[in-house]
């Protein structure tokens, strides 16, 4: 097939009768991809999904991940930081709630001067059904947790099915050269994307082991939520200007930016890089894709909630008392979110990096939310 893409071979191809041409099944467009190296880029959040999220098609995609590792680059900082946080992420996406069930049938009382027997009789019947979802309510608590647990274990020693499926992904990750090592550094210093500030020196090796890898690479495919390697344009991601720019230098001609793994499939398989059979159905895609789409739905419907709304005021002003002790600056105005996907309500915030503040005066240490990605401020002045 790789013969095939020689223009000679080509008009030698289709100068054969239909039939013949069927049976071989290779398209036009294969043709031309033919021969061509493709790579690809998944970001350490994209692979955390596959623990947080509970999307049952798209966590069906990762199988077939493993059907295309040997276009996919990983590096040794990648899989460090998965075997780090995959614990985390799944806790992050799978909280408890207390146990308790609130039902909404308040003891009814009798206001006229029929016989209130029967009233009595519904009362009693309440308190019966409430205290039947109370007790059965707290054994599905207790059991749902011990299913966590185990989960919990299993992630913990890499025995999950996440970290299986990974597996053979990750046993290739490539560990970083000294020279590697030093341009990380010195991309840091210069404050060229990827990566923050504030951040250990994370992105900025792996994008330094990317460009080394990439050399004789035609198209990049590049999944990730991280902002330092995206521009949106009408919501669709495009790769930065500089990145890029030094793409281009080693040879690569088209880079194509995804958030998730669904967008990532339909593109790469539209791309003809490998055989169909190894990839997902169409039917499958589209279903993950439109997970994807009803969760994001649903976060926005929660953020128009009453609730959230509340859970919001509750966090400014606790925000505000923060500030009014001395432990933040002052706030200005508006009050900060809640997480749509934290049952508290809490953002999960790790790395931070100074940035101008929308609620206090000056600059703030801020960060995304490790959850729903929304940046935040965590009030903590910025003094350097």
């Amino acid at each position: 097939t790789r013969r095939l893409a020689h223009g000679g071979y080509k008009r030698y191809f289709y100068s054969h009768p239909k039939p013949l041409r069927e049976q071989f099944a290779v398209s036009r467009k294969r043709l031309e991809t033919v021969g061509k190296r493709a790579l690809v880029f998944i970001d350490t959040n994209v692979y955390l999904d596959f623990y947080r999220i509970n999307l049952p098609n798209y966590r069906s995609l990762l199988e077939y991940m493993g059907n295309i590792r040997e276009h996919i680059f990983v590096s040794a900082m990648i899989r460090n930081e998965c075997e780090r946080n995959r614990l985390s992420a799944y806790e992050q996406g799978n909280q408890l709630q207390d146990g308790k069930a609130a039902i909404a049938l308040g003891r009814v009382n009798p206001h006229h001067s029929d016989d209130p027997t029967a009233i009595d009789e519904l009362n009693k019947e309440i308190r019966s059904f409430q205290q039947e979802v109370s007790r059965k309510s707290k054994d599905f608590h207790r059991r749902i947790s011990e299913e966590h647990n185990r989960n919990l274990r299993a992630i913990l020693h890499g025995e999950d099915d996440v970290s299986r499926a990974l597996e053979p992904i990750f046993c290739k990750a490539a560990l970083e050269t000294e020279d590697q090592l030093a341009r990380a550094r010195k991309r840091k210093e210069y404050g060229q994307p990827p990566g923050k500030k504030n951040d250990p020196l994370g992105d900025q090796l792996t994008w330094e082991q990317l460009l080394d890898y990439c050399k004789g690479c035609d198209l990049i495919f590049l999944v990730s939520r991280d902002d330092d390697y995206f521009e949106y344009i009408e919501k669709q991601p495009y790769l930065r200007s500089t990145l890029f720019r030094e793409l281009r230098e080693r040879g690569v001609s088209e880079a194509n930016c995804f958030t998730d793994v669904a967008s990532f499939f339909k593109a790469f398989k539209d791309a003809d890089v490998v055989p169909h059979g190894s990839l997902p159905a169409k039917e499958v895609v589209e279903a993950a894709q439109k997970e994807v789409e009803e969760s994001s739905a649903e976060e926005q419907e929660w953020r128009q909630s009453v609730h959230y709304k509340r859970r919001a005021l509750e966090q400014y002003l606790a925000m505000k008392r923060l500030g009014e002790a001395g432990l933040g600056g002052e706030i200005v105005g508006g009050f900060p979110s809640v997480c749509p996907r934290a049952a508290d309500g809490l953002h999960r915030v790790g790395a931070v990096s100074a940035k101008p503040s929308r609620f206090y005066t000056g600059w703030t240490m801020q960060g995304p939310c490790s959850l729903c990605g929304e940046l935040i401020d965590t009030g903590e002045p910025y003094d350097d």
